[in-house]
């Protein structure tokens, strides 16, 4: 297991050797079949960029634009 202690948080990973890892951060189990998309805030809000799982899409929304990009 390996722990990171930084100023505002504290993340906690475990090995599972072909699996996705074990992860906590500030005491709470980290759920990968909620946040398994790429660039997702730990809590769960919306973020400028999103890009799902393996979905080919790109997604940018920042300063009043918005961009989306897929891939075949």
């Amino acid at each position: 297991m390996a722990e990171y202690q930084g100023v505002f948080a504290q993340v906690k990973l475990q090995y599972q050797g072909n699996n996705l890892p074990n992860v906590w951060r500030n005491g709470h189990y980290h759920d990968w079949r909620e946040h398994f998309a790429l660039y997702q805030s730990a809590d769960g809000n919306k973020t400028p960029i999103y890009s799902g799982w393996k979905s080919g899409k790109l997604r940018i929304e920042a300063g009043g634009y918005k961009f989306q990009s897929q891939s075949e």
